[in-house]
């Protein structure tokens, strides 16, 4: 990795460290992300100085409106640690949270696949792989995903950036298992806050459908040697758009035919 790419991953690992926030102009090492292989690499430093092991994961840009926005042709993974991954009914103070926002995911537990399947996965996508991800999924779940980044807003540094930053990956709630359906489809996911729907979007919004998003999320992990060798939990993406949020409130996070995410953000 270039010097100054390397310059970026430091500044990144001590904002995380010391809580600061970085510039969106004129931090050393931003001008030298030309693509978004060099932003993966970034990112992947910025992990391995962190030592965060994922103990869950999330496809970003996995929408139509997430790459249209973006300026995005494919999705990216970031992971989430165990302290950043709670299981549902979940409590969290605002007072950790750097940006304070909220989307519906749907998400998708997995488990580990073994060697030769490993294989498999890392060719090009057939309808052998797309099997293999049906196997590998044990449950679906409703989801809550709160995005964080080091710099001030999602996205003020651009989409390079974004993705360096670990993919503003931040917290996630995972509700309580449900059945195969919704990885299927269809499905419409609702988030909802204090009990008022604020939003509500379908599997429609992904670029394919929840089975194909959970094969091409195998395949660029195994692609690039991140492959959990453990069970995990996948966010295959938001259907509908993030939410600010301002204040205490309870989030409620629910796909049709499956148990409700929930999360209180508390002062």
């Amino acid at each position: 990795m270039n010097p100054p790419l390397q310059a970026l991953v430091h500044r990144l690992s001590a904002a995380q460290a010391d809580g600061t926030t970085l510039p969106a102009a004129g931090l050393p090492g931003l001008e030298a992300l030309q693509t978004l292989d060099d932003a993966e690499k970034v990112q992947d430093a910025l992990l391995r100085k962190l030592g965060w092991a994922p103990a869950s994961w999330k496809l970003g840009a996995s929408t139509y409106g997430a790459q249209r926005a973006l300026g995005l042709r494919r999705a990216f993974l970031a992971p989430l640690p165990a302290a950043r991954t709670l299981a549902a009914p979940a409590r969290l103070a605002l007072q950790v949270l750097r940006q304070r926002g909220v989307e519906c995911e749907l998400a998708v537990s997995l488990r580990a696949p073994v060697a030769e399947e490993r294989g498999l996965l890392q060719q090009a996508p057939s309808s052998e792989s797309l099997a293999l991800a049906a196997s590998l999924a044990l449950s679906c779940h409703s989801a809550i995903e709160i995005p964080q980044t080091r710099f001030a807003t999602l996205g003020d540094a651009g989409p390079l950036a974004l993705v360096a930053d670990n993919g503003a990956a931040g917290w996630v709630v995972v509700g309580p298992a449900g059945d195969m359906q919704a990885l299927h489809g269809p499905c419409r996911g609702v988030l909802e806050i204090d009990g008022r729907a604020v939003a509500e979007g379908r599997d429609t919004a992904f670029v394919m459908d929840p089975l194909r998003l959970l094969q091409q999320f195998l395949h660029q992990a195994v692609q690039c040697a991140l492959l959990p060798t453990g069970a995990t939990t996948v966010l295959l993406g938001s259907v509908t758009p993030y939410h600010p949020v301002h204040a205490a409130c309870r989030v409620v996070a629910r796909f049709d035919g499956l148990p409700a995410a929930e999360l209180t953000l508390q002062d």
